[in-house]
This record gives structure tokens, sequence and C-alpha cells, in this order.
């Protein structure tokens, strides 16, 4: 299971690198309904914080509002989770808060938490550092967005290989996050891109990437 945390209107344009930060939590939701990996989302305060950017929750998602920085102490968090024991993959905003606190609650319940580091942030770069320190002493794993992708795939025989294939090419080249950037214009890019990858890639990297992605994995034809 994928669990993804407040990416919430209100907060992601003030997280550090935002743009960056919600392309990669994209790729990741978009490759997770494409491998059919559950996904559970949580907003805090809706009322406050607004709700998730505009084409990240989908009809498969679950949806849990939360007053609790611990997702883990929301009835409605707890019977969404799987059974005891289940490696889930966590995601989201802010790294020193919710998500460390989510995590810490997850380990608590005999959970094994993969702690996708380039789809964790928070607003301040030291924040995160410290978060995620914390996160590895108290026995969480740390991945990255290609690794729990290519681990859900197991092979690159598995039929959506190609589409996921494809995501990860879909990275932005420069990261666009400027101190010219302000909040309101970061969240006037995020709602406009939806959930879509940015135009900050040049289509024909997109491509030479895909191309030489999929010459590594080329099969000889049978004898």
């Amino acid at each position: 299971m994928l669990i993804v945390i407040d990416m919430q209107e209100k907060l992601v344009p003030h997280i550090d690198d935002g743009i960056w930060f919600a392309e990669r939590v994209s790729i990741l939701v978009r490759a997770a309904d494409l491998l059919d990996v559950p996904i559970v989302f949580t907003e805090q305060n809706p009322r406050g914080l607004g709700s998730a950017i505009h084409g990240f929750i989908g009809a498969r998602h679950r949806l849990v509002e939360k007053e609790t920085f611990d997702a883990t102490l929301e009835p409605a968090f707890l019977e969404a989770l799987p059974p005891k024991s289940s490696t889930v993959w966590i995601a989201g905003a802010e790294a020193h808060i919710c998500v460390l606190m989510t995590a810490l609650g997850l380990l608590r319940l005999g959970h094994r938490v993969e702690w996708i580091a380039d789809a964790v942030e928070s607003r301040r770069v030291e924040d995160r550092s410290r978060a995620l320190e914390r996160a590895v002493q108290e026995g969480v794993r740390v991945t990255t967005v290609e690794t729990a992708l290519f681990g859900w795939m197991g092979s690159f025989r598995h039929p959506r290989f190609r589409d996921v294939l494809g995501l990860t090419c879909r990275s932005i080249a420069i990261r666009p996050n400027p101190p010219s950037f302000s909040a309101a214009s970061r969240l006037a890019f995020l709602r406009h891109q939806s959930i879509g990858v940015t135009r900050f890639r040049l289509l024909s990297k997109k491509q030479a990437c895909l191309a030489r992605s999929l010459s590594l994995f080329r099969l000889s034809s049978p004898a």
C-alpha cells in the first residue's frame, strides 16, 4: 500500500522545491495506479489547508481527513490499512511532522515502512533532513520513487513495464522552483498542470530517455 500524506493546496506551494516534489509524487501515484497498488491519501484539516491538489485523488483512492498529525490515531485511517506486518510505502508532506509521526505510528502497529525519500519534503531542508535521520533511527527503511516502482514490477516482463518506464522519463529537466516563484504562482502552476507532466522538460529528452531505457531491457529474439 502507498500512503500519501497531505498533498494540499495551501501547503505544497510553500514546500522546498514544491513543484519538483509534486512532480515526483504524481509519478509515484500514476505508477501505483498502473500497477494496482492501493493508495490512501490523507488531508490535514482541509478547512484550513485546503483540499488535495486537483487531480491527485482518483476514484480508486481512499481519502482520510484527519485532525491528528499521526494518521494512525484516526480510526478511518486504521480501517484502510493492510494487515499488520505488511509493507507500506509513505510519501508526502511535511517530512518532520505528519509524515514522520505517521511513519512511527505505522512501525508501532507492526508494519514495515518504506520512506520514499525523493517524494517526502518539508518547507525547510533542515527539517526534512532531521526527519529522515529520526525515521532511520527508529527502523524505517529508505527508498526512492524509482526503486519503489521497479520493486513493485519485479521484472521488465511486467505487462505495465513500458508504461511505468515512460513515467520515470517524465522528470523535470530543471527544477522550476526559483525564489522568484511566489507561493501563489506555484499554486497556480500546480493547478494548471494538475497531476500531469510539467512543460519544463523537452519532448526530445523524454523520447531519448525512453529509448535508452528500453534498449537496456530489450530481449533477443528467441532461437
